[in-house]
């Protein structure tokens, strides 16, 4: 199974936390449209390469309340 990082993060990037939800809820809500979220060793390995991910594309994860903070 191919499942593109690249748009799933932009999903997450391009996020509106309107109602305050921390990352992990976040990173459900969005995989669940790429990935079945009950397999949970698949969505540890995605969540992996997402964490990779948008590090690399130059952001932090905050947590409470969800949002991505760019540094680079």
């Amino acid at each position: 199974m191919e499942i593109d990082i690249e748009s799933l993060c932009q999903d997450i990037i391009n996020y509106d936390n309107k109602k305050n939800k921390n990352w992990n809820e976040v990173f459900y809500e969005i995989s669940n449209n790429y990935i079945d979220t009950k397999n949970v060793d698949l969505t540890n390995k995605v969540l992996i390469k997402v964490v990779s991910q948008i590090t690399k594309m130059g952001y932090d994860i905050l947590d409470l309340p969800f949002h991505l903070k760019k540094y680079k």
